[in-house]
């Protein structure tokens, strides 16, 4: 490989992605230790004052770091940061279970930047994580590190400036070794001393899909791509490759069965798309331009390849050419339905070593691209990374969809369709697939909607209420859409009807994926998808912070009063206060009636509140209850000495009767004076 020099100009691209403590019956008076596991929604905020990483991560009182906050999660947990500056290295040392993912992500709309002198977030010999929605920034090592792990979803996050760019210091935006069944999706990897992306050792089964890669470099040497394959059975779809030092997407020393569907790689500084030392890979439908060395390269051994579907034009015209395959690679290999061009003066095709100047003598002489095309494929704007096609392409309508990689939608998750203005050439189920990464959308064409759909919240905890929302749905067309059918993966459907959004309760906890089908009046249609995960923990605190009003609380005993303050709080602005406007010592409570948890369910409940009192020194008791009608089955009361700060009082309670039972929530002191008798907020029940 020869010496290089970083290549840091960012283009104009456009990126498209592809279309989840049992205790005895005794007292807890102090916080959670680092120990134990918490599930439900962790938040993290630095920038809250009121911020420790010795709590349990309310919203109120935050952990300080991501770090403290992944360290005592469990499956169901989910981590949500708040915007800021991080500089702390993650290290994710717990699992969660497929239908309770642990789920680390960012605060919805928040900016969080990881400032590491280390390392961005690691996984090591964990599964069933996501991560979401970070900027890592200049890490020395690996901006995302999976090892030995499974079924890790990477998602929607940046990793800039990996490693140094001398011998011995580069690193990767991020690394997959080893780790099975995970997805690496819609993240943007860029300036990182090696490649973006990194899939090595016994990876397999992992999906890249969506990712932005662009302007990596080792800069010592020439070597570094946009998306690094050396392992094998793992799909590369749907990704935006450009300006890297070497190849846009490369497959590797013994990268074998591996596919590269639907991508869009140009201006790399060394191949499109290069397999070396790879069998049996199958590159599909990528649109490929500009690329220094050659479009697509299968060499030093790569037998067994399949080359279907391709657009690649303009790449190596002093070098390679479009597509290059070398003596050691022929056998077994088969190309076809592929479109090459050259616009000035360079090779299309080179196989063993002999180079052809035309598509026709290329097949005569191989047999190969016996349905090949030569010629200009009517890109809307290459320069300008725009790679849609425009009227006449001869890319249009020809594609062979038989091929077993080739989707029915296209990297923009449009969906394949026949232009009323083009002769159908194509061959298989559709004769009407483009070549190349995107779809022709003729105008004035009856075509298919374009679905979209949000789902809010896409996590919590059950029951989990969510609203499905396809009102970004589109359809210029002369026929609207007339309905939406909302499918909510747990044998729920809603629709078809005119509106389009739709409410579901998720009672249980789980993952699943809500598709939407959108139809127009000429019965087109098409479908989103998004995941949404319910997790088990909280059970039913209405109001839990006071912060609307009094709704689902009440005071205990004829006497006492209780009332909404806002001049003291635990979290967020109001607190309860339960009084005693008599002149006698009476009993002062506070009770979440009628809010019982309805019917319960097996496991121990955990019930926390934060309190405090004017005056110092009275016992409260936090009681949980289970009755069965007017009959008391059992109880275990928690107690504290109240002091004039905020402290968190906790009972446990194992429920004797699931299934067939309410359990209920009540905090009181006895003998209480004349006046306020104590103030609670933030209240939780959790079941384990």
């Amino acid at each position: 490989m020869k010496q290089s020099t970083a290549r840091t100009k960012k283009r104009s691209a456009r990126p498209i992605a592809v279309a989840v403590l049992t205790m005895a019956a005794t007292t807890v008076l102090v916080l959670p230790t680092t120990a134990q596991a918490l599930t439900g929604n962790l938040h993290v905020d630095k920038n809250n004052a009121s911020c420790s990483d010795l709590g349990s991560g309310t919203a109120g009182v935050p952990f300080c770091s991501i770090s403290a906050a992944v360290a005592k999660t469990s499956p169901g947990a989910t981590v949500i940061v708040e915007a800021g500056t991080y500089n702390e290295k993650v290290n994710v040392g717990k699992s969660g279970t497929s239908a309770d993912p642990i789920v680390i992500r960012n605060a919805t709309g928040a900016t969080v930047r990881i400032s590491s002198p280390a390392y961005g977030f690691t996984v090591t010999n964990q599964s069933w994580v996501t991560i979401q929605g970070f900027k890592i920034l200049n890490p020395v090592g690996y901006g995302v590190n999976l090892s030995g792990s499974s079924h890790i979803t990477v998602t929607g996050n940046t990793v800039t400036g990996a490693g140094s760019p001398t011998a011995g210091n580069t690193k990767y935006g991020i690394i997959v070794k080893g780790t099975t069944a995970s997805t690496i999706t819609g993240n943007q990897t860029d300036h990182n001393s090696d490649a973006g992306i990194a899939l090595t050792l016994t990876s397999t089964n992992d999906v890249v899909s969506g990712n932005t890669s662009f302007a990596n470099a080792r800069q010592y040497v020439h070597a570094a791509p946009g998306i690094d394959v050396r392992a094998s059975g793992n799909t590369i779809i749907g990704n935006t490759v450009y300006d890297n030092e070497d190849s846009g997407i490369q497959f590797y020393n013994g990268a074998a069965n591996n596919a590269a569907v639907n991508n869009v790689s140009y201006n790399n500084g060394d191949h499109g798309i290069d397999a070396l030392s790879s069998t049996g890979n199958a590159i599909v439908s990528n649109s490929i331009y500009g690329n220094t060395t050659s479009g697509i390269t299968l060499e030093t051994g790569s037998t067994g390849s399949v080359v279907r579907n391709n657009i690649v034009a303009d790449n190596g015209t002093t070098k390679r050419g479009d597509l290059w395959v070398d003596s050691a690679s022929s056998s077994g290999t088969s190309l076809d339905y592929d479109m090459v061009n050259q616009s000035g003066p360079g090779t299309l095709i080179t196989w063993g070593g002999t180079k052809y100047s035309t598509v026709s003598a290329f097949t005569t002489a191989t047999g190969n691209e016996t349905h090949g095309l030569q010629g200009d494929p009517n890109w809307a704007n290459p320069g300008n990374a725009d790679f849609h096609l425009t009227a006449g392409s001869h890319a249009i309508d020809s594609a062979d969809s038989g091929t077993p990689q080739e989707t029915s939608s296209d990297m923009a998750g449009a969906a394949r369709i026949d232009d009323p203005l083009t002769t159908n050439t194509g061959a298989g189920p559709r004769a009407f697939d483009d070549r190349g990464a995107l779809e022709y959308q003729p105008p004035g064409v009856d075509a298919p909607p374009v679905a979209a759909l949000t789902v809010t919240p896409d996590t919590g905890l059950a029951p989990l209420q969510v609203t499905a929302d396809a009102s970004g749905s589109t359809d210029t067309d002369a026929t609207p859409i007339a309905t939406y059918t909302f499918n909510f993966g747990d044998g729920t459907t809603v629709g078809p009807q005119a509106g389009s959004s739709a409410q579901h309760t998720y009672d249980n906890a789980g993952s699943w994926t809500v598709t939407v089908t959108v139809t127009d009046t000429a019965l087109n249609h098409s479908d989103a998808t998004k995941p949404v995960t319910a997790s088990s923990s909280i059970e039913y605190v209405t109001n839990p912070g006071f912060e609307t009003d009094l709704t689902g609380w009440n005071h205990s005993g004829k006497v006492s009063t209780l009332t909404r303050v806002g001049t003291t709080s635990h979290g967020g602005g109001f607190s309860a206060l339960v009084s005693n406007p008599s002149s006698s010592q009476i009993s002062c409570g506070l009770v979440d009636a009628p809010n019982w948890v309805k019917p319960s369910a097996t496991g121990t409940y955990t019930a926390t509140l934060w309190v405090r009192a004017r005056t110092a020194g009275k016992v409260l008791k936090l009681t949980l209850a289970e009755t069965k009608g007017r009959t008391k089955i059992g109880s275990n009361t928690g107690h504290v000495t109240l002091s004039t700060t905020w402290q968190q009082v906790t009972v446990d309670y194992t429920a004797l009767q699931p299934g067939h039972s309410t359990i209920g929530l009540a905090a009181s002191i006895a003998k209480a004076p004349h006046g306020a008798c104590f103030n609670a907020d933030d209240a939780s029940v959790q079941r384990h």
